[in-house]
Formats: structure tokens, sequence, C-alpha cells
């Protein structure tokens, strides 16, 4: 199951509803080699086949750009293996914008791979980050790392951000 909130800057009607986290779906083997002839490699067997194109990954579906697509199956192909996924907040550190992008990691022997995104608007590489609550009900926006990330709205230049009235789990 994720989580599903919104989060919008406190001064203007800049706003963006999160989705974190994996659907029922998501099983690692749907994600990544399509439905299985095994149902215990499939998450969920009561679902109907229009979740599935003739047993291709879900992949494509999660991730729009062919090229980080085109790397993620070709590691596959080599024998990379599957060490994570799901949807997570990501942030411009140039312009301030917040992305929900699908998260995966892949691993081999000799390295990892992660999908580097891009800002849709200013092309600079993504972050991925989360969100804490702060004081007064205001957002917190951090690395992974747990280091404050200084924002800025993207509209106005307010430097608050408080939860919106969207809250709930989605599946």
């Amino acid at each position: 199951m994720g989580d599903l909130y919104g989060i919008e800057c406190a001064t203007c009607d800049y706003r963006i509803e999160v989705i974190e986290g994996v659907d029922m779906l998501y099983a690692t083997h749907n994600v990544f080699y399509g439905r299985s002839d095994d149902p215990a490699q499939n998450r969920s067997t009561a679902f109907s086949e229009r979740f599935y194109k003739d047993g291709k990954p879900l992949l494509p579906c999660l991730v729009e750009d062919e090229r980080i697509n085109d790397a993620a199956f070709r590691l596959l192909s080599e024998g990379a293996t599957p060490d994570g996924h799901g949807h997570e907040l990501y942030f411009c550190p140039k312009c301030n914008r917040l992305e929900n992008r699908f998260y995966f990691k892949l691993k081999t022997a000799e390295a990892q791979y992660e999908p580097d995104y891009q800002c849709p608007i200013c092309g600079t590489p993504l972050r991925r980050i989360r969100t804490k609550s702060g004081k007064n009900g205001q957002v917190l926006i951090v690395y992974k790392n747990n280091r404050r990330i200084d924002w800025k709205c993207p509209e106005c230049g307010c430097n608050k951000l408080v939860y919106s009235d969207v809250f709930g789990m989605w599946d």
C-alpha cells in the first residue's frame, strides 16, 4: 500500500499531490518481468487481465522515460536483479519543483543502477527526497540522508510548505 498526501505553498497556489509506496500489482515480478505463469509470483490473481499487456512488465507504464526503461531492461537481460522499487518524491535543486516519480534499484555484482530523472522544466537532474513534519504544521523537505533542503516555492519564492487537505492510502 502507498501513501497519498498533498503539500502546498503557504502563500500561493503551488501544490502537488504526492504518492509514495507501491500498489498491490507492484510485485517485483510484475514490475520488471511481466505477469508470471506461477500465481505465487503475482501479488494478486484477483485483478483482471486488463492491467497486464500480454504478460509485459509494468515498468514502461510507471516510467515514461524510454532511455531509463532501455537501460533497465538491458541490465535485467544481463542478469541484474531488482533491489527495491516504489513511487517517491523528487526535487529539482535548480528550480525547486517537486515531482512524483517511480524509483527502483537494480544490482549487479559490480554496480547498481537507479533512474536518473531530469526536471521537465529546466533539465536539471532530480534528487530523491522525503518530507517531515516541522513546527506549526510546516512541511520540511529533506534529502534521503536527512539533510534539510532550503526549499523556495517555484511560483512565488515563499519558503513555507504545508500539508493540504488531501490524505489517504492508495492501492
